[in-house]
């Protein structure tokens, strides 16, 4: 069961490229690279016109498909570490971010030689993710086919 906090995003918490690589679920290649280029204040400017043309309400001063996007890299971050990077890295990360808290998760214990795995079900969405345990806290996708793109879903 996944569990949401209020949480404040504290974007001092990354630098400019951190928040940039963060957009992999919501930005194509195409944008990544156009983020990626200058000096840091056209990177500062450059990912804040992305957000803003992104801005479900732009004539508030909230963007919500931006908080919730950063609140669910927080939350990744948070959850699903991994050993030599980051938790909105990982497999279970990046599908988080993509379409939230699943809707049902089942852990199925296995006897070795065969590793225990997760199944995760977006019923809504007509998705499910299979990850194999592959060490102590650390899974692999196994069925990459269900997870063809990176759009945030919400």
């Amino acid at each position: 069961a996944f569990v949401i906090l209020n949480q404040n995003l504290v974007f001092s918490d990354y630098s400019v490229e951190e928040l940039i690589d963060q957009l992999r679920c919501i930005a194509n290649d195409e944008e990544l690279k156009a983020l990626k280029r200058g000096d840091i204040s056209r990177r500062e400017a450059a990912l804040s016109a992305f957000w803003k043309s992104k801005d479900p309400t732009p004539g508030t001063p909230e963007n919500e498909l931006m908080d919730e996007y950063y609140r669910r890299v927080k939350f990744a971050e948070c959850t699903f570490k991994i050993t030599g990077g980051h938790g909105w890295q990982s497999p279970q990360g990046q599908v988080y971010i993509s379409f939230g808290p699943p809707d049902d998760v089942r852990r199925i214990e296995n006897i070795f030689p065969d590793p225990p795995y997760e199944v995760w079900e977006y019923r809504q969405h007509k998705r499910r993710f299979v990850f194999a345990e592959v060490g102590k806290d650390s899974y692999q996708l196994l069925d990459p086919i269900s997870f063809n793109g990176f759009r945030i879903r919400r």
